[in-house]
């Protein structure tokens, strides 16, 4: 398996660079290759995405129950 290009964090979403400008290798536990290297997140970063997720959630909560069900099982079909 060929080793992925950097990653990005993904916030809002959109993927954005980290402000920390750190990164960290994901490594194989089955053969110990290098995965990919990811931008570590830093607290502006975590900030910006616990407010997104916040905004999300009242959005997520508006809907009926039916209305969550269908984008539930769409993301499955989607998975699968």
């Amino acid at each position: 398996m060929s080793r992925m290009a950097e990653q990005q964090l993904y916030i809002h979403g959109g993927y954005t660079s980290a402000t920390s400008g750190r990164t960290f290798e994901t490594i194989n536990p089955a053969n110990g290759n290098v995965l990919a290297t990811v931008q570590a997140a830093g607290r502006e970063d975590v900030d910006r995405a616990v407010k997104s997720a916040q905004q999300g959630q009242k959005i997520w909560a508006a809907m009926t129950a039916m209305e969550r069900s269908r984008i539930l099982r769409r993301a499955v079909d989607i998975l699968r």
